[in-house]
């Protein structure tokens, strides 16, 4: 499986002003849960997004803790 592109800069700022617009505030790690959620075109379980994470981020970067 090739590396997904769910975290492209632009895709992390998209939702970051997103959240911001919401009154939320843009923690790294609900940001990377979100790009990662966003093109799914279905329900993922924990572990299918725990699996998604570490394909996106770069070696040696810990996903968020879910």
């Amino acid at each position: 499986m090739a590396k997904s592109p769910a975290l492209d800069p632009a895709v992390i700022a998209r939702i970051g002003e997103l959240l911001r617009a919401r009154g939320l505030r843009r923690m790294a790690s609900r940001i990377a849960v979100l790009a990662v959620l966003e093109p799914a075109n279905t329900h993922l379980s924990v572990a299918e997004i725990d699996q998604r994470l570490h394909e996106c981020l770069p070696a040696g970067d810990e996903p968020p803790d879910l």
